[in-house]
């Protein structure tokens, strides 16, 4: 038994790892939170110069919010919801999110979980066709709550829930007002669509679309209490804007990000949203043409609540709207021309 014994002890392991204390450990924990804690703070500097002076930013609660992970977070997000979901799995993690998101598949196409395969596809279902009866003058192009209303020359000095912008810093367009006719005006209404909305966005009118233009920005996320926080929020996210003419001059619809929004897509044409890129990024063209939409026909969706901004130009007497906020569904009236 002692000789067994004796060569159990010669094959023991002679290195062992080294056993750090508790106050090693502890102290191991507080530079690493230290580290931490210069490395954000210096990635704010870069942010807050970054923003100063390239981008023309002064409020530095934009360059500290930046500096977390937004759109990183968003792809991630994205590439989970896309994850296809074999039956019966389906069920149990749609009902899941259909719950939590309050989503009522009442108006959907598919009315059972069971015929949904991701979370993506659901949150991008499609309505019974006829469903959202598309009524006179400017109408909704969305299901969402409508945000505010009003004279788009105005946006800048909106105090309400981050519609304070200049519309030409929202379409990516500084010639914008040159080309408006003198005797008219631009009007807009923002409208917001929360998660449990229908998630595809159509034309709010008769509209011939000539360019579309996909402005790579930031992924704040556009829900109200940051929309009431950060004054010109929609104007500083990721969007794309459809750009044309219709009936009365020009008109623009645009899609706005959002964080867990990096994804837009449009059937007019092919681009990628919230792409990994460097520092700059830039605005640049990915259609340029004429593709008419008739009033209500889908013209893209979104992968997750977000918001729509239309833009439209009107006589400045001409106009009178029907809603300028709260609940509004795809195809209801907005307002009505009086000529």
């Amino acid at each position: 038994m002692s000789q067994i014994n004796e060569v159990f002890t010669a094959w023991q392991p002679r290195y062992t790892w080294p056993r750090y204390s508790k106050y090693q450990s502890k102290r191991f924990f507080k530079k690493t939170v230290i580290y931490m804690a210069y490395f954000s703070i210096f990635i704010v500097f870069i942010n807050v110069l970054y923003d100063k002076f390239i981008q023309g930013e002064t409020a530095i609660k934009y360059s500290i919010i930046r500096t977390l992970p937004l759109r990183t977070y968003s792809r991630v997000q994205g590439w989970m919801c896309k994850i296809y979901l074999p039956w019966p799995g389906n069920i149990a993690v749609l009902a899941a999110f259909k719950g939590v998101c309050r989503i009522s598949l009442e108006d959907a196409e598919r009315q059972k979980l069971s015929e949904y395969s991701s979370v993506n596809d659901l949150f991008t279902r499609k309505l019974k066709k006829g469903i959202r009866p598309i009524q006179r003058g400017i109408t909704s192009p969305v299901d969402g709550t409508i945000i505010c209303m009003g004279d788009a020359k105005d946006s800048a000095n909106y105090k309400i829930k981050g519609a304070k912008y200049k519309i030409e810093d929202l379409l990516g367009d500084p010639s914008i007002w040159r080309r408006i006719d003198k005797k008219n005006t631009l009007k807009q209404a923002v409208i917001y669509l929360a998660p449990h909305n229908y998630h595809r966005f159509h034309s709010f009118t008769d509209f011939t679309v000539t360019d579309v233009l996909h402005l790579p920005s930031l992924l704040f996320s556009v829900g109200k209490l940051t929309m009431k926080y950060f004054p010109g929020l929609l104007a500083k996210n990721e969007r794309v804007v459809f750009s044309g003419r219709y009936a009365h001059g020009y008109c623009a619809m645009v899609a706005v990000g959002s964080v867990g929004v990096g994804s837009i897509s449009s059937n007019i044409a092919e681009f990628k949203t919230n792409r990994i890129s460097g520092l700059f990024t830039t605005t640049y063209s990915v259609f340029s043409g004429s593709r008419v939409y008739k009033k209500g026909e889908e013209i893209g969706l979104f992968n997750l609540g977000s918001t729509v901004v239309i833009v439209f130009e009107c006589p400045k007497e001409g106009f009178v709207a029907d809603k300028i906020e709260g609940p509004v569904k795809l195809g209801e009236s907005l307002g009505n021309f009086e000529i």
